[in-house]
């Protein structure tokens, strides 16, 4: 995945698993940051039930913060997009990725129903916008871009922000050939990481972003969008 981000000049922000069934090794995570593309924490475990209980989150945030400081991350998606954002605050993160826009295709429902980054308490949240591979490729049947083409050009057209999932790693056929033409830059504007954007939100206040961009919109340099595993 890196080297098909590297071939369209993409550095995306990967979301690695520290526990469970995944072996995280420090040359992974530094090759990782070496190509340059970001590290973030992607759920604890994987098993989507992070937030299932209040008081087992609470144990498991301890080691999950742990897992932050040894990657040197500073950005969290749940896994499954499974979360309560009234909880973030016992994570030490500076930004979440795990509310989408709109969710009718997600396993939790509820969005944001925005295409801008906005705050949670102290956390800057990067909703997801447009439609994650999975979803397209396995509960869509479709291996076409039109779909996502047509969430890129609405959000454009607002000035949002521009967000992807791309899960898997497609060796050759037609899932690894839609995901190529996504990764063209004919289709969106160049990308960042999710870091890049976070900086200007948290130093800039709602009426200076508001004066410099305009209320509907961000700026050039406030887009990202990304291929993370």
């Amino acid at each position: 995945m890196i080297d098909i981000g590297a071939s369209f000049d993409i550095r995306s922000s990967f979301q690695l698993v520290p526990e469970g069934r995944y072996n995280v090794p420090t040359t992974l995570i530094d090759s990782i940051r070496k190509r340059p593309c970001e590290v973030n924490v992607h759920d604890l475990d994987h098993s989507g039930n992070l937030f299932g209980n209040r008081d087992r989150f609470l144990k498991k945030s301890k080691r999950f913060n742990k897992s932050l400081a040894a990657y040197g991350a500073d950005g969290f998606r749940a896994g499954c997009m499974y979360r309560n954002i009234d909880w973030c605050d016992q994570l030490r993160i500076s930004y979440d990725m795990s509310v989408p826009n709109v969710a009718h295709l997600e396993p939790q429902r509820g969005g944001s129903c925005t295409v801008f980054p906005y705050f949670i308490g102290n956390v800057l949240e990067l909703p997801l916008t447009t439609i994650q591979d999975y979803s397209l490729l396995n509960i869509l049947g479709s291996y076409s871009i039109d779909l996502w083409k047509a969430q890129i050009e609405l959000i454009l057209k607002r000035n949002g922000l521009l967000s992807f999932i791309v899960s898997r790693v497609y060796n050759g056929g037609a899932r690894a050939q839609c995901i190529q033409k996504l990764a063209q830059p004919s289709y969106a504007p160049p990308p960042g990481e999710p870091n890049l954007v976070c900086p200007p939100w948290r130093g800039q206040s709602v009426v200076a972003r508001t004066e410099c961009y305009g209320a509907s919109g961000l700026s050039q340099l406030d887009r990202y969008y990304g291929c993370g595993g």
